[in-house]
């Protein structure tokens, strides 16, 4: 929970909360496109004025539940994540461990708008990490500039999440990132211990 969520008041936390469980209820069984505000209200066991006075559609409450997993694995300064590898493990666990409900966001009956700030999300992380990588290597030459190769990296991460999601397969960052071209993939690779 963000420190703007915590200031919330109780209630309109309550509500919101609800909102985002309902979502996460009715996505399993249901393409996002064909859940109403009435629907989504009545599992959440709220009314509809009350929706209204927080969001305008369901898509909203979607880019909600998208947003809290960008924020949850975006490292605060100094966080756990010292490593792209690291960052991508951590949010690939986070996909397979709620695939239903994220399969019904960013899946093909999902939102597109939500696929891309998903990968518009996954570039700037991948930019934040490659401008450190080169920064510890002195400012070595990437072979392009650093916001192509994040663009690359960014929509590639999100070609891991993909498969995570259609195929329930367990993607590891280590042979994803043996997949991508040199410089990128040594400077995005976990760094061995001692050295």
């Amino acid at each position: 929970m963000t420190d703007e969520q915590a200031r919330v008041d109780p209630r309109t936390r309550r509500t919101l909360e609800a909102l985002t469980a309902a979502m996460a209820e009715l996505l399993p069984t249901t393409p996002l496109r064909q859940i109403s505000v009435a629907r989504l209200c009545r599992t959440a066991g709220i009314h509809r004025t009350t929706f209204y006075k927080h969001y305008d559609t369901v898509g909203e409450v979607a880019a909600v539940v998208v947003e809290d997993l960008t924020e949850g694995l975006t490292p605060a300064a100094g966080g756990s994540h010292d490593t792209f590898a690291e960052w991508l493990d951590a949010l690939l666990g986070y996909v397979g461990a709620r695939r239903v409900v994220l399969t019904g966001l960013l899946g093909p009956d999902g939102d597109p708008a939500l696929v891309r700030a998903l990968c518009d999300h996954l570039v700037d992380r991948a930019e934040d990490y490659l401008r450190a990588a080169v920064a510890r290597q002195g400012g070595e030459d990437v072979g392009t500039d650093l916001r192509t190769a994040a663009r690359v990296v960014g929509f590639a991460s999100y070609g891991a999440v993909e498969a995570t999601l259609a195929d329930g397969l367990e993607v590891r960052a280590d042979s994803y990132l043996a997949a991508l071209p040199m410089p990128w993939s040594d400077l995005l690779a976990p760094v061995p211990v001692g050295v």
